[in-house]
């Protein structure tokens, strides 16, 4: 195997244990929000607060983050929220709601 599928194959690896690992959180998180609903700022603020994530992290290191949400069985809203994270320079997030959240 090549250093760049290698690499490609272990990047795979990790997003899919992060995956694992931040998807719980998500749906907390989310269910705790209620109608106002999360992103995934709220997910990388606590997966930095627990250690998961170190805050260093750019580009796509954080690809994955999406597939979080879906993992969480979380609902898109069709609204945006601006980031507040400093290195997300303002973005728009999806909002996401826990299924049964009206």
């Amino acid at each position: 195997m090549t250093s760049a599928a290698q690499m490609d194959f272990d990047f795979a690896a990790d997003a899919k244990r992060d995956i694992e690992r931040l998807a719980p959180i998500a749906r907390a998180l989310a269910e705790d929000a209620g109608r106002r609903g999360i992103t995934v700022a709220d997910v990388r603020h606590e997966a930095e607060r627990r250690g998961i994530l170190t805050g260093e992290e750019r580009g796509r290191r954080l690809s994955f983050l999406g597939s979080v949400m879906k993992a969480a069985g979380l609902v898109p809203t069709g609204e945006w929220r601006r980031s507040d994270i400093p290195r997300s320079h303002g973005n728009l997030h999806q909002v996401y709601r826990a299924g049964g959240a009206a």
